[in-house]
């Protein structure tokens, strides 16, 4: 049964085969083999007597306390039920006592191995708390079947919302969202030491809501840095049967260490699935890819700078990779190539200034105009901050980064009026955040969010002036030039929209 036979789904970690021929050109469907699993740690993995996960079925109590309500789907390492948490049900009697339960296939139970991947990946997901990142609550045993509790999610698996919604790609625009969602789930979970190693369209679950989650973390794999100086058991995705290889890197067949290039690789393939409809490589391995030379086309309405950036993220070389899955959503919003022409003008300018003071016997130095705004919000020295105030300011920072991100949302969506409120003109808006930590202490975080938001307002006034919207783009300068009101780069695209406007049209946008 799958999934997308019912509204109220939660996406299995693995779902059946979408077509036979899926499988035969190793398709996005999880490739497990009893002989892989077997393979994994030699013959000490022979099956033992185990219970049949087929015999599970509506209505039964699971562990005395959730009782299964019907099947949402099953794969090739297990089964997922939604089921009622019944102590939970009985005290508030609402909604939220759904959950849903991944069972490990008996055919897998018996294999330790198996459940140890399992039980990692609750302990792992336990660990994580992010928006993008579904949640996971318990793990524990039923009549000798491992099973694992997660949050229970309406809407469709990421694999299910392609076929319907992408068979010929989605703007930019719709898909930056989802983008945003997988990319900021992939750059929290590298930043607990943690790499996916199984990123794919079916491990990522897509809200009615629009967010994206991110599942199944069972063979995520620790990055070297972080296990140095520990002595834990290490899995190998390719050990365990569990990779798929359209989706896998060269150097998860070559057994190369796990790195973040890993899953960005895999987070490439899918926005470029998203926005072209199809799999850049036909759903070819990377390495065979790679020896037949294929290269992937632009998606369409993709500019240069954007496609660059997406390439590059679909690199078969690790080194030639994007490093990081934010790095590479900054590519697709734009904010690398902004960064590049005000370096470019910044440095030009320090290339003439230099000439001049040569010339006048001396040398000119000082730092840029987006350092002398951000030291500016900052007394000196900086007043002392108590403990408790140090906590607020770390609650201020988080409610810059969600207003930031919220913002990003509703622009996305069409609902500039409403971005622009968020990003500065509510009582509580992201520019408040960010710069009262900076009244308290000079934060880098703060630093960068404020920065994050001049970058942004300059995304916002390109793509509104690229769609032919110049009273939004200048009005979007505007905003920004409140803020920073010697950017130079807002600078610059106030004076490209302002000469294309009647005069008294652009007093009346800069009144802002």
């Amino acid at each position: 049964m799958s999934a997308r036979d019912n509204d109220d789904t939660l996406h299995a970690t693995q779902v059946l085969p979408r077509s036979a021929a899926d499988t035969a050109t190793g398709g996005a469907t999880e490739v497990v083999t009893e002989a892989a699993t077997q393979a994994a740690a030699g013959d000490s993995l022979q099956p033992e007597a185990a219970p049949s996960d087929s015999e599970l079925r509506a209505g039964d109590l699971i562990s005395e306390r959730y009782e299964l309500v019907k099947l949402l789907g099953e794969g090739g390492m297990g089964r997922v039920f939604l089921a009622t948490d019944q102590l939970y049900a009985r005290e508030f009697e609402d909604r939220q006592s759904q959950v849903a339960i991944k069972f490990l296939g008996a055919r897998f139970a018996a294999h330790s191995v198996a459940r140890m991947a399992l039980q990692r990946e609750t302990r792992k997901s336990q660990q994580l708390s992010h928006p993008n990142v579904v949640r996971v609550l318990h793990f524990d045993q039923h009549q000798g079947l491992p099973y694992m509790i997660m949050e229970f999610m309406r809407g469709q698996p990421l694999d299910e919302f392609l076929e319907r919604e992408c068979q010929n790609g989605l703007s930019l625009k719709l898909a930056l969202p989802l983008i945003e969602g997988m990319a900021n789930g992939l750059d929290y979970i590298h930043g607990q030491g943690l790499i996916h190693s199984d990123f794919k369209p079916n491990n990522v679950f897509v809200g009615d809501d629009g967010s994206a989650k991110i599942l199944d973390l069972g063979i995520a794999r620790a990055r070297e840095d972080a296990l140095e100086g520990q002595e834990q058991t290490r899995f190998n995705a390719s050990d365990l049967g569990a990779m798929t290889p359209s989706y896998a890197s060269c150097e998860m067949f070559e057994g190369l260490s796990p790195d973040p290039r890993d899953d960005v690789y895999a987070l490439a393939c899918v926005t470029y699935e998203l926005l072209k409809g199809h799999h850049p490589f036909n759903r070819q391995p990377a390495i065979r890819a790679r020896s037949e030379g294929r290269k992937p086309e632009p998606p369409p309405g993709l500019d240069k700078h954007r496609w660059r950036a997406l390439r590059r993220g679909l690199a078969f070389a690790r080194k030639d990779r994007t490093p990081s899955a934010r790095e590479l959503l900054a590519g697709l919003r734009g904010e690398s190539r902004r960064r590049e022409r005000v370096a470019l003008a910044l440095g030009s300018t320090a290339i003439v200034a230099g000439a001049v003071a040569w010339m006048a016997g001396s040398y000119l130095s000082g730092p840029s105009p987006d350092s002398v705004f951000l030291d500016g919000l900052t007394p000196s020295p900086p007043p002392t901050v108590t403990p408790q105030e140090a906590r607020q300011l770390e609650g201020w920072l988080d409610q810059g980064r969600t207003y930031l991100d919220i913002a990003r949302q509703e622009y996305a969506g069409g609902d500039l009026v409403t971005a622009l409120h968020i990003m500065d003109g509510g009582a509580d808006n992201a520019y408040r955040a960010f710069s009262s930590v900076l009244k308290k202490q000079r934060s880098e975080p703060a630093r960068q969010g404020v920065l994050d938001m001049l970058a942004t307002y300059a995304s916002w006034a390109e793509d509104s002036a690229a769609s032919g919207r110049l009273d939004s783009a200048l009005l979007i300068t505007c905003h920004g030039l409140k803020i920073h009101p010697k950017s130079p780069e807002l600078q610059r695209l106030e004076a490209n929209y302002s000469e294309d406007l009647p005069p008294e049209r652009v007093a009346q946008l800069m009144e802002c």
